[in-house]
């Protein structure tokens, strides 16, 4: 009466425990603040370029180069970013 039915068996849920600790992030141990802060202030002085070749005109030009800025202001957050995320991993 009572069977199993034919076909592959249900895989177990969860258990309940502790979890296998995740591999240690080797990129985490080559942070170098020297090359972080080389990076950032790449960019910055490249969108401080760009800020003073536009001025204060409103032509498209001068968006252009405003949005250029801002890709490298991004950038340069990014940079920051994935450094302090590879230090908490550390």
């Amino acid at each position: 009466m009572n069977q199993p039915l034919p076909g592959p068996r249900p895989t177990p849920g969860p258990v309940p425990g502790p979890r296998p600790a995740a591999p240690p992030d080797e990129s985490a141990h080559t942070v170098d603040p020297d090359e972080i802060r080389r990076q950032v202030s790449e960019l910055l002085e490249q969108a401080d370029d760009i800020a003073a070749s536009v001025g204060d005109t409103a032509d498209s030009e001068a968006l252009a180069q405003l949005a250029r800025q801002a890709h490298l202001l991004e950038k340069a957050h990014g940079v920051l970013t994935d450094a302090l995320e590879k230090v908490d991993r550390a």
